[in-house]
């Protein structure tokens, strides 16, 4: 007696687990690409009166309530400062430079600064402030 073998039933692929590979990309890249570089130091930006998205430079220099400097990740004096962006002009001579200052820094000091940063060769220092 010859007895017929079952129908085979294949499982279809489950592709749930490939689906949530692609979700945690996403949200990895999401994230990696948001980050900025830290500075070390902290300061509270003004408010604009209206939005404008500047070209984005590629050097920050930060300027706080106490009048502290930072450059490329590092608390600097105004004199280091100075000599470092004078290393990134020779390398770069267009490259553009944004002062992130503290809302409570004195107009003076940050005019101060600015000034020095024109004097060592500095084309374009962009205010940065917050969005309304």
């Amino acid at each position: 007696m010859r007895f017929s073998r079952p129908p085979r039933h294949e499982t279809p692929e489950n592709v749930v687990p490939l689906i949530n590979i692609v979700f945690l990309l996403l949200i990895f890249l999401m994230l990696a690409g948001t980050l900025n570089p830290r500075s070390p130091l902290k300061a509270e930006l003004p408010a604009a009166s209206e939005p404008r998205d500047p070209a984005r430079p590629e050097a920050d220099i930060v300027l706080d309530a106490r009048g502290q400097l930072a450059f490329s990740g590092a608390v600097v004096s105004r004199d280091q400062l100075i000599s470092g962006v004078r290393e990134v002009l020779e390398r770069e001579p267009t490259r553009r430079f944004r002062l992130l200052a503290d809302r409570n820094t004195r107009a003076r000091d940050a005019i101060a600064l600015i000034e020095a940063l024109k004097r060592a060769g500095v084309g374009t220092v962009d205010l940065m402030t917050e969005r309304p």
